[in-house]
């Protein structure tokens, strides 16, 4: 993604790779531009801070259905992870610019919604 400038389409090699949502791509390509450093530790760092500080405290802080829970915490890292690479890393305007406080109140009753509400047909997969 940072050779080729495509933030849509993750690629292997030279062909596009389709198999998963592009999300862990773009937080991976994001640490990478933020931090200056290419290298796998790095990606292996950011994935480890996304997944033990705040998925799964998120779990354990709420009480979520261990079953319920890989797809809970990926439907909220859609958002967490979405939301880094337009601010942070593409700087989509006005959300690059905008103070934290809309952000949270926009984005939090999703990202509340995907931890503990409703989501028919998601568990019946």
């Amino acid at each position: 993604m940072l050779e080729t400038g495509n933030w849509l389409v993750p690629y292997l090699g030279s062909e596009p790779y389709l198999r998963k949502p592009p999300l862990i791509n773009w937080v991976i390509a994001g640490s990478f531009k933020l931090t200056g450093v290419r290298n796998e530790w790095t990606a292996r760092l950011m994935r480890e801070f996304v997944v033990t500080q705040v998925l799964r405290r998120a779990v354990a802080e709420l009480n979520i259905d261990e079953k319920e829970a890989p797809v809970r915490t990926a439907l909220v890292a859609t958002q967490i992870g979405g939301l880094a690479m337009i601010r942070y890393v593409l700087k989509v305007e006005p959300i690059a610019s905008s103070p934290a406080e809309p952000l949270v109140a926009a984005i939090g009753p999703a990202v509340q919604r995907y931890l503990t509400g409703e989501l028919p047909g998601v568990f019946e997969i």
